[in-house]
């Protein structure tokens, strides 16, 4: 054999090896860059991802393409028994989100006809479109189906149907006017009695609530005719003579506050008010509220009905009715949150806060109340220092973490709050669960290099090192000065900020878990 063939060979070799790694890292990918759709029903979760908001932002008089395509999904998430994911990406990174396995198909009015590399696509039936891997082939099967049996059903702009077809599309359209009484849209929350009343009532038949303006207030009714929404609020005095419903509900007794649901005496000298629209009304507040339905949805209207009987005497009524019209300096005041069945919920991220904190046996309210202290819920934050989204987890500690995506808030909440538990757990168990949650929220913050010199200090001043209020607090007010901090290991840091970080979020859990609790307990009333 000459060397020549001995080269060859060699070469022959490297291309089959070669050959063999490429093979390899493409089933490696392929593996990885979708779930089947045998994988999505056992996980019983399907990930959704867009560009749009999740939750209504703005004014809006229609009900928005965006809104259709995802209570589509949810429909097709409810048929499959499954439940809706659903995050937020820039436009740009959509293709990205689903090639790379973040998600499992990209909803944001798509148009059609599009090409993107590696992707498939889903006709909506809205003239849009869905992507999702090209390999994702059985799940692409269930949705065009779903898609020729239920898209009609979301197409029409002024659907006139009663309960059973409000249920089957998954959104409450309520019609009413851009005014502070009723609601109004806080830094892009929305807010506000009638808006709280109207949700809770949505959520209670496992609804979408999608919020439409009208121009002005003859538009009320008019557009309710038209099957431009389902129901519509408003503020009293609204209209003349009003038919009386069918249903009297008497004076509510042993409550909280001095709340009636009760039939209005009809005005005199008014024409009559036109039987094609029935109503139910709300007084006993500073403005008395009425919500109207068109006559041929008495289903709807009854469902309505029940839902004020029993509300309008509960606990959760009267925390509601606290929290709009109660003391400007009460505790629920403060902050901005929703009451549900279950208690608060503070951001559209309380899911996966609960799931994370659960996973390091951390109360979801006190991780709530960090990520409330670091981004006010705002996951696309970044700040000058390089923190990055809900729980601004730094560069280096976000690759610690492995976190690829730290604007994306499951990932940011799941590093963050494993990120929060390996500093607790490093602590150590000769602590007591309170000054440890201290200790490692002192570390989150500033570092665990400065909590080391703190509780070495507390010592050497013979505080108790194991002791946060008055101990290593204060051991940290001293490394602000040059004669301590010029012996510490890590030298002098943000003594001042770290304090008010560590009190404030202890403070805010406080908050949070007694408006949680009182929540609950309004509700079991």
């Amino acid at each position: 054999m000459t060397r020549k063939d001995i080269w060859r060979i060699r070469l022959g070799l490297l291309i089959l090896l070669a050959a063999v790694i490429g093979v390899a890292v493409w089933l490696f990918v392929a593996r990885k860059n979708y779930r089947p759709w045998d994988d999505i029903q056992a996980s019983g979760m399907l990930r959704v991802v867009t560009a749009l908001p999740v939750e209504q932002l703005s004014l809006q008089q229609e009900l928005l393409t965006s809104q259709k395509e995802l209570a589509m999904l949810e429909r097709f998430a409810l048929d499959n028994h499954l439940e809706l994911m659903v995050s937020r990406v820039k436009r740009d990174r959509l293709e990205h989100a689903v090639r790379h396995n973040w998600a499992d198909l990209a909803v944001s009015e798509i148009e059609l006809g599009g090409k993107a590399p590696g992707l498939t696509e889903v006709a909506s039936g809205l003239g849009t479109a869905w992507l999702l891997p090209r390999s994702a082939i059985n799940l692409k099967k269930q949705l065009e189906d779903f898609s020729v049996r239920k898209a009609k059903l979301f197409r029409d702009d002024t659907p006139t149907g009663d309960l059973p077809l409000i249920v089957e599309k998954r959104i409450l359209r309520v019609l009413t006017q851009n005014a502070p009484s009723l609601h109004d849209n806080d830094q892009g929350k929305y807010r506000g009695f009638e808006y709280a009343l109207a949700l809770d009532f949505a959520e209670s038949l496992d609804l979408k609530l999608v919020v439409i303006t009208v121009p002005d207030r003859d538009s009320l009714t008019e557009w309710l005719r038209e099957g431009r929404g389902d129901l519509a609020v408003a503020a009293l005095p609204f209209i003349t003579e009003i038919e009386p419903p069918p249903v009297f509900i008497p004076k509510a007794r042993d409550i909280l506050f001095p709340i009636r649901f009760e039939l209005p005496q009809p005005p005199k000298n008014e024409e009559p008010w036109d039987d094609g629209i029935r109503y139910s009304l709300i007084t006993g507040t500073p403005k008395e509220y009425a919500w109207f339905f068109r006559a041929s949805n008495p289903e709807l209207k009854a469902a309505a009905d029940a839902y004020l009987a029993k509300h309008l005497k509960s606990g959760f009524y009267a925390g509601v009715f606290a929290r709009y019209f109660g003391s400007k300096a009460s505790l629920a005041s403060q902050y901005k949150y929703e009451i549900t069945r279950s208690g608060i919920r503070l951001s559209p991220f309380d899911h996966w806060i609960k799931t994370h904190a659960g996973k390091h046996d951390f109360d979801w309210l006190l991780i709530a109340a960090l990520i409330y202290q670091e981004s006010r819920f705002i996951p696309e934050v970044i700040a000058v220092d390089g923190g990055l989204g809900l729980m601004q987890l730094m560069p280096f500690t976000a690759k610690e973490m492995n976190c690829l995506r730290p604007l994306e808030p499951e990932q940011n909440i799941r590093a963050g709050t494993g990120y929060l538990a390996k500093l607790y757990d490093r602590i150590g168990h000769g602590v007591e669960p309170r000054e440890r949650l201290c200790f490692a929220l002192a570390a989150y913050n500033g570092g665990y290099g400065h909590l080391e010199d703190a509780r070495i200090l507390a010592k050497e001043q013979g505080l108790n090192p194991n002791r946060w209020k008055g101990n290593v607090e204060k051991a940290y007010d001293l490394l602000t000065q040059e004669k301590y901090y010029s012996k510490a290991r890590y030298g002098t840091c943000r003594s001042e900020i770290i304090i008010r970080y560590v009190n404030e979020i202890m403070t805010r859990h406080q908050d949070f878990a007694q408006l949680h609790r009182e929540a609950q307990r309004n509700n079991n009333r």
